[in-house]
């Protein structure tokens, strides 16, 4: 199933806000391609974020478990 697509439902507009945070999303890689452009790179930069937040997770759900099962003692 297909949710949205970038070339019927993006929209993106480039603005200088020297107030912005670093983690503001306006500073991602996958973001800043897209707006080039540049969809192939874009697609890359968001499939390495997406795969490190899965792992990221893998780990935190690991860690709960050894913390539960350590409690349990």
């Amino acid at each position: 199933m297909r949710y949205w697509d970038v070339n019927e439902n993006v929209y993106l507009k480039s603005f200088e806000n020297p107030n912005q945070f670093p983690s503001s999303s306006l500073f991602k890689e996958d973001r800043i391609y897209l707006e080039k452009q540049n969809l192939e790179k874009g697609q890359e930069h968001k499939d390495r974020l997406e795969n490190l937040q899965r792992h990221d997770r893998k780990l935190r759900e690991i860690y709960q478990k050894q913390v539960k099962k350590a409690n349990k003692k």
